[in-house]
């Protein structure tokens, strides 16, 4: 993705209705100023990572998972409002905080990880670096030999 020498450029990926799925090996390229900040993979369905690939951006599910594939590497965020979150062998954490984004996270803003309806597991060893949360749903597997860099919230009502 070519910023074309502009550090706000925006970048919005929709599926309306449908999921984003990536293919094993997938690389994600940011240029000429973009950054993954500006960068949003919003999907209808669910969002999968496909093994090995490397994923810059927000990943935002509306009514689906989101899922990391082994050894993927994420910068940017997993989100979803309405599915769980899983992520195997990989590496997750936020984008630089030092340019700006179009979306004031508030709470969220220290958050890599966060379902509104679901749960977040890890299924292998990771790092993780930012907080992780859901409003509903177990935490799990993010303990050694995983590293997580940053607290596990569960919200109850």
């Amino acid at each position: 993705m070519d910023g074309g020498g502009n550090p706000n450029t925006l970048f919005i990926i929709r599926a309306i209705g449908s999921a984003i799925n990536t293919v094993a090996g997938v690389t994600i390229i940011l240029t000429n100023g973009a950054t993954a900040n500006n960068v949003f993979w919003v999907a209808g369905g669910v969002i999968g990572l496909g093994a090995s690939t490397t994923m810059k951006g927000r990943l935002m599910a509306h009514a689906g998972a989101v899922d990391g594939g082994n050894l993927a590497t994420l910068e940017g965020r997993m989100f979803s409002s309405a599915g769980a979150i899983s992520f195997d062998t990989g590496t997750a954490s936020l984008p630089s905080l030092s340019t700006s984004s179009y979306v004031n996270y508030r709470s969220l803003s220290t958050f890599v990880m966060f379902s509104c309806v679901g749960a977040l597991s890890n299924t292998a060893t990771s790092t993780i670096t930012g907080n992780i949360g859901t409003n509903s749903g177990a935490i799990s597997g993010f303990s050694s030999p995983s590293t997580l860099n940053g607290t596990s919230y569960v919200f109850k009502d």
